[in-house]
């Protein structure tokens, strides 16, 4: 049976960039919540508040139009709610000179020194293309925190506000607008805006990491052999036989066909995600079931090749045309280099589970990831289910792996 999928592509891929977003807010949050330190050449609280303003910080120094914003972008904010009284307080990060605002997931943290706030990090989402500073914030799902005046009437805090996925076109600089909202309406001269500063360089979010088996060999049937994404299909990258070397293995008769694991992963971010195999084996999955039990490790990918995945975008990594490790094959092709099941042996040992896990070796964005199949879905759940009786179609859709099984 194959996995339900309760999640769509796109909603776990929202999802997955909310909870990046909320992770880097929260490091953020830890560091400035702590006695509101102001790190050196950053912004200070103001010392008079006069109704709604702000500040950010840059890697030049508080409020420099020739710095760097940071990500997450961090400043202050102030206002003149009232003693006891409460506004809703919204922000926008605006693209110059394109004036539109960055959507997607939006994080905003506050940690006030004077008055408080409803929820020390409020989430949101804004819709591309929509807004105006000053008359309109951008249009938005979630709930924008409630802020309420101290004592002394005022609200004083250090913000943090994680962006992910900025305007088209080229960008100059960018500013944070603040908006005081009640009723969720903009409050007439409730809005400010910071200095325009140079733009944040966005961190890349957690790519969606999963494992698959692809089998169109027309003797196993009872599935159509591909998982639900794969080659020719909209915004994939295709590192497999046919973008190397035509077809892969042929049957007796002559058909090509495909027989082999698969690897896919899905870029959830707002910037592009680099990907490589450069070191041997690529994937291990211990000695193969067959004398002379070599060793099960396949490297079916190029080792100087770095793949680039857009935002939005999926990798597919699969069989490339060369021999099978293992010595196993179908009809007069050998050339089945990923053919992964033949590690439990061609069907041999078909009343024992081999329990090894197979173990892939990648690079991505520079830095070297184990991923471990603890499902055992490259080495079919460890036999080959296609050789052995009852034969079976070995094709196993997309499961997308744990954080747990993944690992620098």
């Amino acid at each position: 049976m194959r996995p339900q999928h309760v999640l769509t592509a796109d909603s776990r891929r929202h999802l997955l960039a909310l909870v990046a977003a909320l992770l880097a807010a929260a490091a953020v949050l830890a560091i400035t919540g702590a006695g509101h330190a102001s790190a050196a050449g950053s912004c200070s609280p103001p010392s008079l508040v006069n109704g709604l303003s702000a500040s950010i910080d840059t890697s030049g120094g508080c409020n420099n139009s020739n710095g760097q914003a940071g990500s997450p972008v961090t400043g202050w904010v102030a206002d003149n709610p009232g003693a006891g009284q409460s506004v809703q307080l919204f922000a926008g990060l605006e693209g110059l000179s394109t004036h539109n605002f960055y959507s997607g997931a939006y994080v905003l943290c506050l940690a006030p020194t004077d008055g408080s706030v409803s929820q020390k990090c409020s989430t949101f989402t804004v819709q591309a293309g929509t807004g105006s500073y000053p008359k309109t914030p951008p249009t938005f799902t979630g709930t924008a925190p409630t802020i309420t005046g101290g004592a002394d009437g005022n609200f004083i805090a250090q913000y943090s506000l994680t962006v992910t996925t900025p305007p088209d076109g080229h960008l100059v600089s960018v500013k944070v607008d603040f908006w005081v909202l009640q009723g969720g309406s903009p409050v007439r001269g409730g809005q400010t805006a910071t200095q325009s500063v140079k733009p944040p360089t966005l961190q890349a979010a957690p790519p969606n990491i999963y494992l698959g088996y692809v089998d169109t060999y027309a003797p196993r049937t009872g599935q159509n052999g591909l998982p639900g994404i794969w080659e020719n299909d909209p915004g994939v990258t295709f590192v497999g036989c046919d973008a190397f070397t035509g077809t892969c293995q042929a049957d007796n008769s002559g058909h090509s066909f495909w027989d082999g694991g698969a690897v896919r992963i899905d870029n959830t971010g707002s910037v592009p995600l680099s990907v490589s195999a450069p070191t041997t084996p690529q994937v291990d999955i211990g000695t193969c079931g067959d004398p002379p039990h070599l060793p099960a490790q396949y490297s079916p990918w190029p080792t100087n090749v770095t793949w680039t995945i857009p935002a939005g975008g999926t990798l597919i990594l699969t069989e490339t045309h060369a021999p099978d490790p293992c010595g196993n094959y179908i009809g007069n092709d050998p050339n089945d280099n990923f053919d992964t099941s033949e590690a439990n042996g061609n069907g041999i040992n078909c009343n024992v589970h081999n329990p090894t896990l197979p173990v892939v070796h990648l690079t991505i964005n520079g830095t070297a990831e184990t991923i471990t199949d603890s499902g055992q879905i490259l080495n079919t759940g460890g036999v080959d289910i296609g050789a052995c009786p009852p034969i079976q179609n070995e094709e196993h859709d997309w499961t997308l792996l744990s954080a747990g099984q993944i690992s620098p």
